[in-house]
């Protein structure tokens, strides 16, 4: 029997590839004798410049960089030669396949898990680091630029790496703001500069798909989550939508350019790089399946297991489970997808999808880091214990 498995991250507590393994261990523990393969995922988050390079047999660098609080931290930038990407992934970014590729996670540089719990707040968070990241790879002549976009602490609409990059932010009164951060934002700030003319093809690679304004877009969708005190929600909002709009105008591109959908990706880095450097957006989960060969090893495994932190109905809208999950389907395998909690109408979506997949819990909410790891591991492996055992029934 082969089993292939196939996990995204557990966020804050476990990364794709220790999930993988511990997955895994729980499969062999439950099919003794199998064949297990594993093929750690990503779409666009934490994890996901190390899982393409990796692939690639690509190598870092490292160099000094702007954390999300305006700390000094080291920050790396993956390299690949073009002609090692396949070919199908090549055709996705749409760039040309030759010169070096460089991949950059921007929450290894301004994400969230690199803010103590009782200093999140997106106010006084910077996407300046990316910014820097990207400078590098234009001075060292990469061929394009390929960013994972999730997990971060900013919403800044990534005005912080526009101003490594020739952007400018003033006040009449207080002058050149120096790094600034959305509490230094009003609406007497003026835009100027010159944005750098040689910055290659940039590509932004996540899952989000929500605007970067409104209800659904970045600051009431994911504020909260990244620290923002609720009282600060309508004024975070406002002074987002006069930011965005004096960017659209700077850079003299239309302003429709703030409801399109993932514009409102990793608080907004999504629509600033698209703003500045006409960046395009590309899905994270289904970039990550073609650089894998996804569709190929789910064609030759016997089974199929997945896994993320929570499993609820947005899975299925292009993260990484959901299409290992949809992949599995078109080729009749049976599939299990295990996460720290299910919710229950994405279980009964998933056997109404995949008629020959089933969701398991394994709670790893609300722990320590090392407690969170070993309940996981138990956890897993009665969720393949019950895998097993209803594959036996069928």
């Amino acid at each position: 029997m082969k089993i292939l498995v196939a996990p995204d991250k557990f966020k804050e507590c476990l990364s794709a590839p220790e999930a993988a393994r511990l997955l895994a261990d729980a499969a062999l523990a439950a099919f003794p004798g199998a064949e297990v393969s594993l093929l750690p995922m990503a779409d666009g988050g934490d994890g996901f410049a190390e899982l393409l390079v990796g692939v690639c047999g690509g190598d870092w660098e490292e160099l000094p960089v702007t954390g999300p609080a305006g700390e000094a931290r080291t920050g790396r930038v993956g390299w690949v030669d073009a002609r090692d990407i396949p070919p199908a992934a090549v055709a996705m970014l749409d760039i040309r396949a030759y010169g070096r590729v460089a991949i950059l996670d921007a929450a290894s540089v301004c994400g969230l898990d690199l803010v103590p719990r009782e200093s999140r707040d997106p106010r006084r968070a910077t996407s300046r680091g990316v910014g820097e990241l990207i400078a590098r790879a234009t001075e060292r002549g990469a061929s394009a630029v390929v960013v994972g976009l999730g997990g971060v602490a900013t919403n800044d609409l990534g005005l912080g790496a526009l101003e490594k990059l020739g952007l400018e932010l003033s006040h009449p009164v207080r002058g050149l703001l120096r790094r600034s951060f959305p509490e230094d934002w009003s609406k007497d700030v003026r835009l100027g500069g010159h944005l750098w003319p040689n910055v290659p093809d940039v590509r932004l690679a996540g899952d989000v798909t929500n605007p970067v304004l409104g209800p659904s877009g970045a600051t009431y969708a994911y504020g909260e989550q990244k620290g923002l005190a609720p009282d600060f929600l309508i004024e975070t909002e406002r002074l987002a939508g006069v930011m965005a709009k004096k960017l659209c105008d700077f850079c003299e591109r239309p302003r429709t350019l703030m409801g399109e959908p993932g514009s409102g990706a990793a608080g907004g880095l999504a629509f600033g790089l698209r703003c500045a450097l006409d960046a395009r957006r590309v899905p994270g989960a289904a970039l990550a399946g073609a650089w894998l060969d996804l569709e190929n090893r789910i064609r030759e495994a016997d089974l199929v297991v997945t896994g993320e932190g929570r499993f609820d109905l947005s899975s299925f809208s292009g993260k990484a489970p959901g299409l290992v999950l949809e992949l599995a389907a078109k080729h009749g395998k049976p599939a299990v997808v295990v996460a720290g909690r299910v919710d229950a109408a994405a279980a009964e979506a998933l056997a109404k999808r995949a008629g020959r997949a089933r969701a398991f819990a394994a709670s790893t909410d609300g722990r320590s880091p090392e407690g969170a790891r070993e309940e996981a591991a138990a956890g897993f492996a009665l969720a393949m214990e019950a895998a097993r055992d209803e594959l036996a029934g069928r």
